[in-house]
């Protein structure tokens, strides 16, 4: 699907070892996807305060002219910011988060706690792209070990983890239900069980693209078995494309996430059909 540039992947499953890897710490410009590191310091911003709801009422100047931050403006709640940086991707309010946090208090959240070390945010989003020189840039190592980190309980605790997860895309794909009915006819599964299987998925995400630059980072669970034996398994993963020559008509990066995770895709399932439930 992807003629010429680069490509790589990281998919980490939690509490356990790398799934898959390829070219990890290559470096690639992640566009959108690391707009989940301004919404990591933010959330833990808002869980720091002593009412984290009236936290997320605070109010956020917005500017139309978004890559300077001047001019005319108007404010918004943070959490009506945060949902439309996150689920809409809009640029304006992601340059608005950047503005009120300061970039230095973001670099220090990239670093300390994200573990982003070869992650760099140096200018302002939609204002240049990868022509900035700088230009913003990170790698599927530290953009998977981001959802990783925010998994665990001194990142996030439950609350602030589920703000977290809660203001972004979640629905899974096309392309991973696809592979998981595909999986559930190899592992015995009736229809139904797939559908309560499918039901029992998690998916949070961020994605980012500028022209032939794709990229993607997110948490997806799989269910553990329907009697509550197994344990779900939970996975942390980053996939990109870098400046390829062209993509093919209606591949998308997160295509790659099925392929990839359809062996612990089959075993899960195959966990869901051998559980016997006492009466």
């Amino acid at each position: 699907n992807v003629v010429g540039g680069s490509f790589g992947f990281r998919f980490m499953r939690l509490g356990g070892e790398v799934v898959a890897s390829l070219n990890p710490e290559e470096g690639f410009y992640p566009a959108s996807s690391l707009k989940v590191l301004l919404h990591l310091h933010a959330v833990r911003w808002v869980a720091a305060q002593p009412d984290p709801a009236a936290a997320l009422a605070t109010p956020i100047s917005v500017y139309e002219s978004s890559c300077t931050g001047e001019g005319a403006g108007w404010t918004e709640p943070l959490e009506s910011v945060l949902t439309a940086m996150m689920i809409e991707s809009d640029n304006k309010r992601t340059n608005a988060v950047l503005d009120y946090f300061g970039l230095p208090a973001i670099e220090q959240t990239i670093l300390e706690v994200g573990g982003a070390t070869g992650t760099r945010l140096v200018h302002r989003f939609g204002c240049g792209g990868p022509a900035n020189d700088p230009a913003n840039q990170s790698t599927a190592l530290d953009l998977s070990r981001v959802f990783e980190r925010v998994a665990r309980e001194d990142v996030l605790d439950a609350e602030a983890f589920a703000s977290f997860t809660g203001l972004m895309l979640g629905p899974p794909w096309p392309s991973l239900t696809s592979v998981v009915a595909e999986e559930g006819v190899t592992a015995g599964l009736a229809p139904e069980q797939v559908e309560d299987f499918l039901s029992g998925v998690r998916l949070s995400y961020k994605a980012g693209w500028w022209e032939t630059n794709l990229s993607l980072g997110g948490l997806l669970t799989l269910p553990g078995g329907p009697c509550g034996g197994e344990a779900p398994r939970q996975y942390a993963f980053a996939v990109f494309v870098s400046e390829a020559v062209s993509v093919a008509s209606g591949f998308d990066v997160s295509d790659v996430v099925g392929v990839v995770l359809a062996e612990e895709i089959r075993s899960a399932l195959e966990e869901w059909a051998d559980a016997e439930c006492a009466p």
